[in-house]
């Protein structure tokens, strides 16, 4: 039985003048894309230590953070459709992370809840993550680290003002059909 080691995330390399001129938009969505890559990965390999996917991570860290979180809340954080949704949450609750509850001020809704060893399987995970990203960062110099993190407030201070974010009030996955309206085409 042979054994496959992973490669590390190759980047590219680029000439030290990458950020000037024309360029300098493609190097900086590249930059975005690889990082992101690179930091989904972590996700990954720190979630799955502790038997998470990345989907069910995120799901228990948003209970986590907001109160009265429903399952289209879920499904929007998430990007999933609602059908998506159900099975990561039906999972979530078999393992007895979370429990689905009434809401309080509609009948109609459903409202998901951290159980208590749902709270400490997503705080060891969320710890192991940020363990890796720390010593990530640990490794640039503080004048990078305060670089990095100014540039990204900008950026998204840039993304929450530029017009189509503001004029969006609803994601893709929202724009649904309403029930009962047809799939097909007038002919």
């Amino acid at each position: 039985m042979s054994s496959r080691r992973r490669t590390p995330l190759r980047t590219r390399s680029r000439p030290p003048d990458r950020w000037s001129g024309s360029k300098s938009y493609e190097a900086l969505l590249d930059t975005l894309r690889d990082a992101n890559a690179a930091l989904r990965t972590i996700l990954f390999v720190s979630a799955g230590k502790f038997g998470l996917i990345p989907s069910e991570y995120r799901a228990l860290s948003l209970t986590t953070r907001e109160r009265d979180v429903t399952p289209t809340r879920v499904s929007q954080w998430l990007g999933i459709t609602r059908a998506s949704t159900t099975e990561l949450i039906d999972r979530l609750e078999r393992r007895g992370l979370l429990v689905r509850g009434s809401h309080p001020s509609d009948r109609r809704s459903t409202i998901l809840r951290l159980t208590g060893k749902g709270r400490s399987l997503y705080r060891e995970a969320r710890a192991a993550y940020r363990r890796v990203v720390t010593g990530v960062s640990r490794s640039m110099s503080p004048e990078g680290r305060g670089r990095l993190a100014t540039g990204l407030e900008e950026f998204r201070r840039a993304l929450e003002s530029s017009e189509l974010l503001r004029t969006q009030t609803r994601t893709p996955l929202e724009k649904r059909r309403p029930r009962g309206e047809s799939r097909r085409r007038p002919d």
